[in-house]
């Protein structure tokens, strides 16, 4: 860096701080579903299309379906799957899910969809802890302040 190092590492250290704020405030509300997808602790069961789903590109979404546990126990309507799927779904077929509870369901492909929030969530936490670093003078410039340089 070139110029006053310290006001590159206030700006580092303040927009570091400020992104992963909020980006904590996005990740963090995620991390019980992705702990209980991660810990197995979903129902299985298959997700019937109520909907005629909305497609982009090479993904469709839909958002309108039926929910039915393997043992038939739970059958929730009106919920909706929660990634993008890569073959376009039409209104009746059938999907493999996980339910959690929530208002969402998820595909039961193997993809590890709840790695994502947690690893955000982590980086995120670094960089909060490298910022909070910056920001906080070392012990040595602490004294120095105080007695002067040696």
């Amino acid at each position: 860096m070139t110029g006053n190092d310290k006001s590159y590492r206030w700006v580092l250290a303040f927009t570091g701080l400020a992104m992963s704020i909020v980006v904590h405030f996005v990740a963090i509300p995620l991390l019980p579903t992705a702990f209980k997808l991660a810990l197995d602790q979903g129902r299985t069961g298959t997700y019937v299309v109520a909907d005629d789903p909305a497609c982009r590109k090479a993904t469709c979404r839909t958002d309108a379906g039926t929910f039915t546990s393997d043992d038939g126990t739970i059958r929730r309507v009106g919920v909706r799957i929660s990634s993008n799927l890569p073959k376009p779904p039409y209104k009746g077929d059938r999907i493999r899910v996980v339910d959690v509870g929530d208002a969402e369901v998820y595909p039961d492909d193997g993809e590890p969809i709840w790695l994502y929030p947690i690893l955000i969530t982590l980086v995120t936490f670094g960089v909060t802890v490298l910022a909070l670093t910056l920001l906080w003078p070392s012990r040595k410039k602490r004294r120095d302040r105080r007695t002067g340089p040696a």
